[in-house]
């Protein structure tokens, strides 16, 4: 990396020293930096250490992201022309005789090739000798136009391909983000006996992997686990529930699902807001917005659908608990019943909208085929006009000056009813136009 890029050395070893403290968080950080992992492999990491199998996790991110150094490292290198390479390293080498020689042996990019044959194109390079100063054409153009063509071709599939690639950096990136709440959200909604013994099994594999190393260490000594363990319990106690009453009912799961479905809510309407910003700037076309925003609707209801589905399953699950006393199943089945309310609520949002943007995509193909018709009827009628002017005066060939004279009147008194009539009909489906571009009606 340092002889491909000019980094330090020092500073890729600092990334792997990260990798050694904290696979976890080192994963997440280098990530966010290069683009490295999918979600799969951060979620294996995850499990590793969560496992408590540390350095299965380091491992596994070592050799993720060093493979990844050494890729990227080659492909700089291979991406260098060869005086480039011959003077990398070389810190004092003349600038002037770097830059006279820096085009030899490199590989011009498509665009680059591109552009040469765009310039000499537009500039008639190439034209060259006694033939070309009579005008005599010394090149083959239409070879350069080919070249050319099959360059752009290139460089399309080049942007398709970069734009595939950038797309799945962030449906990854995504993803890993996602693990990341959905872990949040399910160590939140632990109850205590469950958060008791998951800390108590990772206290005691580092009480085991310390006492391998250093047996005298007075942190695993049995008096001070003992008390550790004491404390773990004592934090994490079962609520005491008084003689004679119903203790309250746990609602962990549901006030968890409730948080995630305001996750969402948040996350689709940020989403809506930066499509809509670049409709406003013109970096999406009306058609692409339309297909987008469908996308996102449709994904919208389906995540929340889900969200709610878990929201009346925990509430659900609640209920059916030994300890629920009847008062409270009563209440329990009014959250479930207000649930399942806002979720068909939701899903008839997200139909409605989906419906309007509909009528709006049919609304907008009718304009464009209503105009391409007034167009080419416009074009036809004009045609028509010139076809009749052409054989008047065919006719009016041999006459005299008053027959010409009237007939010329008589005619300008038809084209002036045909115009007359040719205005009307084009106005007509331009006032409909406009009653129909209206605002969408509200559903």
């Amino acid at each position: 990396m340092e002889d491909a890029t000019g980094r330090s050395v020092d500073a890729t070893i600092a990334e792997f020293v990260k990798i050694a403290k904290d696979p976890v968080a080192a994963a997440k950080e280098l990530n966010d930096q290069y683009h490295f992992l999918t979600a799969s492999v951060y979620s294996q990491i995850v499990a590793l250490k969560e496992q408590g199998d540390t350095t299965a996790a380091t491992d596994l991110l070592t050799k993720t992201y060093a493979e990844t150094v050494q890729d990227r490292s080659r492909q700089i290198t291979d991406n260098l022309g060869t005086i480039e390479r011959a003077w990398k390293g070389i810190k004092d080498a003349a600038a002037g005789a770097l830059d006279a020689t820096l085009n030899i042996g490199r590989v011009l990019t498509m665009e680059q090739q591109a552009q040469v044959i765009r310039d000499r194109l537009a500039t008639n390079q190439g034209r060259r000798g006694r033939v070309a100063s009579l005008g005599i054409e010394t090149r083959d153009i239409a070879n350069d136009q080919r070249e050319l063509a099959y360059l752009e071709l290139q460089i399309d599939a080049e942007k398709s391909k970069n734009s595939y690639l950038g797309e799945r950096n962030r449906i990854q990136k995504e993803g890993i983000d996602a693990g990341q709440r959905l872990k949040q959200i399910s160590d939140a909604s632990l109850t205590n006996a469950e958060k008791r013994d998951k800390l108590t099994k990772a206290y005691l594999r580092d009480v085991e992997v310390l006492k391998k190393a250093n047996p005298d260490d007075p942190l695993v000594q049995a008096e001070f686990v003992a008390k550790s363990l004491q404390n773990i319990k004592d934090k994490y106690k079962d609520p005491k529930v008084p003689k004679g009453a119903v203790g309250a009912v746990d609602l962990t799961e549901f006030n968890a699902s409730q948080n995630a479905i305001k996750t969402i809510l948040a996350e689709y309407t940020n989403a809506q807001k930066e499509l809509d910003a670049l409709q406003k700037a013109g970096l999406v076309s009306q058609e692409e917005y339309g297909w987008k925003r469908a996308g996102l609707i449709g994904n919208e209801k389906d995540e929340i659908t889900a969200a709610y589905e878990a929201e009346i399953a925990a509430l659900e699950s609640a209920k059916t608990r030994k300890t629920t006393s009847a008062a409270q199943a009563i209440e329990l089945d009014k959250k479930i019943a207000d649930a399942r309310t806002d979720m068909v609520k939701a899903q008839q949002d997200a139909d409605s909208k989906l419906k309007v943007l509909e009528i709006d995509q049919e609304g907008r193909l009718k304009k464009q085929t209503l105009a391409i018709n007034n167009y080419t009827d416009a074009l036809s009628r004009q045609n028509q006009a010139l076809q009749q002017a052409g054989q008047r005066a065919a006719l009016g060939v041999g006459q005299g000056d008053r027959q010409n004279a009237l007939n010329g009147e008589l005619n300008g008194i038809a084209d002036q009813a045909n115009q007359q009539r040719l205005d009307l009909a084009r106005d007509k489906p331009c006032r409909t136009t406009r009653r129909h571009t209206g605002s969408p009606p509200v559903h």
